[in-house]
Order: structure tokens, then C-alpha cells, then sequence
């Protein structure tokens, strides 16, 4: 019996420390970006990315508006970075976390748009939009959702 209780014990601390440190609010659970862009997901500030340039950014394991203002700008800063390697003409689409669930080069259907929030709101029906930098645009009805774009004739994106 003792020895049951035992391993019982050692699996629920092995597990618990597994889910720990998978809740913090980067992506896939990351709680923070180092300085040489890779994701960690250790609970302490002390031993996230020690071997890899010290922390960038800190998205810590609870929610609070400092780390939702980090995620959001990192997530963006992917997204620009995603936009810059697509082929000219592209237009992606991507969740709040930053994974894109879209890609869009038809430039026949892209150069009968004046603009990216007529392209948004007739193509996609989505309005609500803000600029959030000079390629992205937040989208909070219906839904939640980033668009980027490399169109040229779009760019820098004005405020709206």
C-alpha cells in the first residue's frame, strides 16, 4: 500500500510541475520570449532563458494587462516578420495567437480594392478593425482576428 501511495504522490508532482509550466500567456503556453527569440516555458524569471540571452519578454503565469500588452506586440512582431516572407500581393489572416489560419495572393481580386479596410469589409465582412502596425490590422467583430499585408499600394497602413 505504501509503495502505491508513493508512486501515486511522485506521479502527481511530476504531472503538476508538467502543468505548471505550460500556463504561462505567450504562445503555445510560453512564459517568456528570450533575447534570442526562442520561447520558454520555466515558472521561474531566475531560470527562463539563462542560456539564452536573458529574457525579452516576460509573459509571467498569470494574467494581468502588462503581459496581455507583451503577447499582443510579440504576436504582431511574428506576424510582421511572417508578412515580409510572403510573396508580394499577400494578405494573411491569423488567430490572437498568431497562428495563421489564411493566405490570400489573388492580386486580380486585391487591385479592385482602394484600400485594406474596403478589401476587409467587403471581402471578409469584418469591421471593428484598428491598426495595431504599418502591415497589421486587429478585427474584434465578429470575432477575433489579425490581418497583415505586404500589398504596396496599402502600405504603410493609415489609422482606422
Amino acid at each position: 500500500m505504501m509503495r502505491v501511495s508513493s508512486m501515486v504522490v511522485a506521479g502527481f508532482v511530476i504531472g503538476t510541475g508538467q502543468v505548471l509550466a505550460a500556463q504561462g500567456l505567450g504562445p503555445s503556453g510560453a512564459t517568456a520570449r528570450c533575447q534570442d527569440g526562442r520561447f520558454s516555458i520555466q515558472k521561474s524569471e531566475t531560470v527562463a532563458c539563462k542560456d539564452h540571452g536573458g529574457i525579452a519578454t516576460w509573459y509571467g503565469l498569470e494574467d494581468s494587462s502588462r503581459t496581455h500588452a507583451a503577447k499582443k506586440t510579440d504576436v504582431v512582431a511574428l506576424l510582421e516578420a511572417a508578412i515580409a516572407q510572403e510573396p508580394p500581393y499577400s494578405i494573411i489572416r491569423a488567430d490572437p495567437d498568431g497562428n495563421i489560419i489564411l493566405r490570400s495572393t489573388d492580386s486580380a481580386k486585391i487591385d479592385s480594392y482602394a484600400f485594406f479596410t474596403q478589401f476587409l469589409d467587403q471581402v471578409h465582412q469584418e469591421s471593428g478593425c484598428r491598426r495595431t502596425s504599418g502591415h497589421c490590422v486587429t478585427c474584434t467583430i465578429p470575432g477575433h482576428r489579425i490581418y497583415c499585408t505586404n500589398v504596396a499600394k496599402w502600405l504603410p497602413l493609415p489609422p482606422f
